[in-house]
C-alpha cells in the first residue's frame, strides 16, 4: 500500500543514502532480496526497528555523557571553592604583618569568585544547550540532573561568597 511504500521510500532515505552506515543497509537489503525475497517487507521493516534502536541508543549515550559532564563540573566547581577556601584561612592566620597582602588577596578572591561565577554561567549555557540538541523525548530524562546541577553550583557559590565576604555580581 501507499503507507508501506513512503515507509520504504522513508528508509531508503535515511538508511540508505543519508545513513553512516549505508554498505550494511544496502548489503542486508540485497541479501533479503536474493535469499528470502517473500520476506522483503518484514525485513525492511527490522531494519527501521534496528534504525530506531541504533538512534535511541546514541541518544541514551549521548544523555550519560551529559549526566558526566555536569557530576565532573560539580566537582571542579567545588575543588576551585574549596581550594580557596583553605588558601583564604592559612592567610587569616597570619594577619598581623600581612594585612595589606590579604586586601590585595581578598581583591584577588573577589575576581577569582567571579570567574567562578562566569565558569559556572557557561558550564550551566552549556549543559542548557546540549539539553536542547537531544530530542524531545529524551530531554525529560536530563532536565533532573541539569537541575540539581544548577542549585549545587549555587550553593557552590552562596557558600564561597559568604565565607569570604563577597557579593555576588549575579
Amino acid at each position: 500500500g501507499k503507507t508501506e511504500v513512503m515507509a520504504f521510500l522513508k528508509s531508503v532515505w535515511y538508511q540508505g543514502i543519508t545513513g553512516t552506515y549505508r554498505k550494511v543497509y544496502w548489503q542486508f537489503l540485497a541479501h533479503m532480496v536474493w535469499h528470502y525475497p517473500k520476506d522483503f517487507g518484514d525485513g525492511v521493516r527490522l531494519a527501521v526497528q534496528g534504525n530506531h534502536l541504533i538512534s535511541t541508543t546514541h541518544q541514551a549515550l549521548k544523555i550519560d555523557e551529559v549526566k558526566t559532564f555536569l557530576e565532573e563540573a560539580l566537582a571542579y566547581l567545588q575543588e576551585f571553592g574549596d581550594g580557596y577556601k583553605e588558601s583564604f584561612h592559612r592567610n587569616v592566620a597570619s594577619a598581623g604583618q600581612l594585612m595589606r597582602e590579604m586586601q590585595d588577596r581578598l581583591k584577588q578572591l573577589e575576581d577569582d569568585y567571579h570567574t567562578l561565577e562566569d565558569h559556572a554561567d557557561l558550564l550551566l549555557k552549556a549543559a542548557q544547550e546540549y539539553q536542547q540538541l537531544i530530542r524531545a523525548e529524551f530531554q525529560y530524562q536530563i532536565k533532573e540532573p541539569l537541575e540539581r546541577f544548577q542549585i549545587e553550583m549555587e550553593a557552590i557559590l552562596s557558600a564561597y561568597a559568604e565565607q569570604h565576604g563577597i557579593q555576588p555580581a549575579h
